[in-house]
C-alpha cells in the first residue's frame, strides 16, 4: 500500500524590492477605430513585496 502513495511538500518564498515598481498597467479599450491607452503608474516610494506558498501533494496510484 505505501509503495502506491507519494507525498511531496514544497515551500516557496519570493521577495521583491523596488523603488519604481509598476502598480498600474497599460491597456487598450474602446471600439474598432477608437483606441484609448492607459499608462503605468508608480507609488514613488520603496515597495517591499513577499510571497509565501506552502504546498503539500498526496498522490495515490491505483
Amino acid at each position: 500500500m505505501s509503495e502506491n502513495l507519494r507525498l511531496r511538500g514544497e515551500y516557496l518564498y519570493d521577495k521583491y524590492k523596488s523603488l519604481d515598481i509598476a502598480v498600474g498597467g497599460a491597456g487598450f479599450g474602446g471600439t474598432l477605430g477608437d483606441i484609448t491607452t492607459n499608462s503605468f503608474v508608480s507609488p514613488g516610494t520603496k515597495v517591499d513585496m513577499s510571497n509565501q506558498t506552502v504546498r503539500l501533494t498526496a498522490i495515490y496510484q491505483f
